[in-house]
C-alpha cells in the first residue's frame, strides 16, 4: 500500500491524454478521450481477490465521475476500502470485501426505499381496524399519519430519528399541546408496530419515545388537561328556548336535522358519537326507550352490555317529529330498520357529521344561519383572547350532570349513571343494574326543567308536568 499520494488537484483537472493515472493505494483516476463526447475521468479503485492463481484476481471498483466526487473525496473512499480489506485482528474484524460490502449496502437501501412511515401506517391502520368502535376513530389516525407521513416524505423507516420527529411535531408543540401528543402516541405507535414486524423494519430504539422528544423541543408549562366548555343549569332552559327558536318551526319539514339532533344530545346525556350514528332500530318508543349497542358504546371495552337511555317526553316528541319528516320525505314509505335517526342532508344512507352541531353552535352552519351561540362558559377563558370560551357539544353532558346532583338532588352514583361514564372497578362489582327506572324519573325532570321557558304551544310541545325542585 502506497503511504504516499502521486496525483494533485491540478493534475486532475488539466490531465487530457488517455491512460490510467494512480494516486496508489489502489486508486487511478482513468481517463477516456472521445471524438464525440470529448474527455471523461472516471475515478477506479483497483484490488485483487485470491482465486487461486499467481496474482490473484483484479477487481475494479467505480468511485464515481470527476470532478463530480473530488480528489479528496475518492481517497477518503480508497482508504475506507483498503481498511475494510484490511480488517483489525485485535478487536476481532474479519477483512471484508470491498464488492460485497457495496453490493450488500445496495440491496438493503433497495429494501428500506419501499419500507416508508406511509407504508407502515398503513399497514398499522388495517391491523388495528378492528379495535376502533366507530369509523371516526379511524379517520381521525388516518389523518394525522398521512400528515406525518408527508413530513417524513420517502425517507427509509429504519433511517428517521428523534430529531426528524421532533421537527414533526414543533409547530403544535406549544400551539395546540393536546394535539401534539396525541400525534406522538400515534407516531410511536407506527414505530412500535414497525419493530414488530418480522423481519423487524426497524431497528435500535423507537424515535417517536416521548422521553427523548421532549428534550428536543421547548418546554411547556404543565397545564392540566382543559374540559369542555359548558353552560352552567341556571341557563340551560334560556339556552333550550334559544335553540326552538332558531329557523323553522320544530314540526317543520324545513326544520334542520342538525337542531333536532342538538335538542336531543341535550335531552338524552349521550355522546356525539352515540347520538349521530343513531338508528331507527335502536328505538322502542313504545316503551320509551332508547337501547345503545353495546359495540356503539365509548366504554364498550369495561361494560359487557348494551345501554339503556329513558326517553323524556320532549324526547320522544323530537322522535316522533323526526319519523313523520322521514315518512313524508320518503312518499310514505316505512322507514328501514337500519337507517339513521340523523340522516345527511347531503349523502346518502350517512349520518350527519359529528362536527355539524359543534359548527351550528359556533356560527359556522351552512343553513344561513351564521350567528354564534351567545352562551359562554365563563369559568374557562380563551388562552390567546383571554374570553370566555364559546359552550361546546359535549359539555352539555356536563351541564345535565351538574344540575342532577346540584340542583335537583339526585345522588352522586345515579348521576354518573345517567351520562354512562366508566365506574371504577369497585363500584362496577357493586352496581351490576343499570338503574333504568330510577333514570327515567331523573331524564322526566330534566325535560321538564330544560323547557320551563318555552313557549308552550300543544301542537308542538307536550304538555310540562310539575318543575324538578
Amino acid at each position: 500500500m502506497h503511504s504516499k499520494h502521486r496525483l494533485t488537484d491540478r493534475q486532475c483537472l488539466k490531465v487530457k491524454k488517455a491512460g490510467s493515472y494512480s494516486d496508489g493505494g489502489g486508486l487511478s483516476l482513468k481517463v477516456v478521450s472521445r471524438a464525440t463526447s470529448g474527455v471523461s475521468k472516471q475515478w477506479v479503485y483497483i484490488y485483487r481477490v485470491v482465486d487461486g492463481s499467481a496474482w490473484g484476481k483484479q477487481i475494479r471498483m467505480g468511485l464515481g465521475r470527476y470532478p463530480d466526487v473530488s480528489l479528496s473525496s475518492a481517497r477518503e473512499k480508497a482508504q475506507e476500502y483498503n481498511s475494510m480489506r484490511a480488517g483489525d485482528p485485535t478487536v476481532g474484524k474479519a477483512p471484508i470485501d470491498p464488492r460485497e460490502y457495496k453490493r450488500s449496502t445496495l440491496e438493503r437501501t433497495a429494501r428500506n426505499s419501499t419500507k416508508t412511515f406511509k407504508r407502515c401506517a398503513d399497514k398499522y391502520i388495517q391491523w388495528k381496524r378492528g379495535d376502533w368502535s366507530n369509523k371516526k376513530s379511524e379517520q381521525q389516525w388516518t389523518v394525522t399519519l398521512d400528515e406525518v407521513a408527508e413530513h417524513f416524505g420517502d425517507t427509509p423507516l429504519d433511517n428517521i430519528t428523534s430529531d426528524d420527529v421532533a421537527r414533526c411535531l414543533e409547530y403544535r408543540w406549544k400551539k395546540t399541546p393536546e394535539t401534539a401528543d396525541r400525534m406522538l402516541q400515534r407516531i410511536k405507535a407506527v414505530f412500535m408496530f414497525a419493530m414488530a414486524q418480522t423481519p423487524p423494519w426497524i431497528t435500535g430504539h423507537n424515535p417517536a419515545t416521548r422521553e427523548l422528544i421532549i428534550t428536543k423541543l421547548p418546554r411547556r408549562k404543565n397545564t392540566p388537561r382543559g374540559k369542555h366548555p359548558s353552560l352552567h343549569y341556571n341557563e340551560m332552559p334560556k339556552c333550550f328556548a334559544y335553540l326552538r327558536r332558531q329557523g323553522e318551526p320544530i314540526e317543520s319539514d324545513q326544520r334542520s336535522v342538525v337542531h333536532h339532533a342538538i335538542e336531543l344530545t341535550i335531552l338524552t346525556g349521550v355522546r356525539t358519537s352515540e347520538l349521530v350514528n343513531a338508528q331507527w332500530k335502536e328505538f322502542n318508543l313504545g316503551k320509551k326507550l332508547w337501547t345503545i349497542p353495546l359495540e356503539r358504546l365509548k366504554n364498550e371495552k369495561h361494560v359487557d352490555e348494551a345501554f339503556e337511555v329513558p326517553l323524556s317526553t320532549g324526547a320522544i316528541n323530537i322522535l316522533n317529529i323526526r319519523r313523520s319528516i322521514e315518512l313524508r320525505s320518503r312518499g310514505g314509505k316505512v322507514l328501514n330498520n337500519i337507517a339513521f335517526v340523523f340522516p345527511s342532508p347531503i349523502k346518502e344512507n350517512t349520518p350527519i357529521h359529528e362536527g355539524s352541531m359543534y359548527n351550528y353552535i359556533h356560527g359556522k352552519a351552512s343553513n344561513g344561519r351564521m350567528e354564534p351561540w351567545p352562551f359562554f362558559d365563563s369559568k374557562q377563558l380563551d388562552s390567546e383572547t383571554k374570553e370566555p370560551k364559546r359552550i361546546s357539544i359535549h359539555g352539555f353532558r356536563s351541564t345535565l350532570r351538574d344540575w342532577g346532583q346540584g340542583k335537583a338532588g339526585f345522588t352522586f352514583d345515579l348521576m354518573e349513571k345517567v351520562i354512562n361514564h366508566k365506574l371504577s372497578s369497585v363500584q362496577a362489582s357493586y352496581q351490576r343494574s343499570q338503574l333504568t327506572e330510577k333514570r327515567e324519573e331523573v331524564m322526566e325532570a330534566w325535560w321538564e326543567y330544560c323547557s320551563s321557558k318555552l313557549q308552550v304551544k300543544k301542537s308542538n310541545v307536550s304538555p310540562l308536568r310539575r318543575k324538578a325542585k
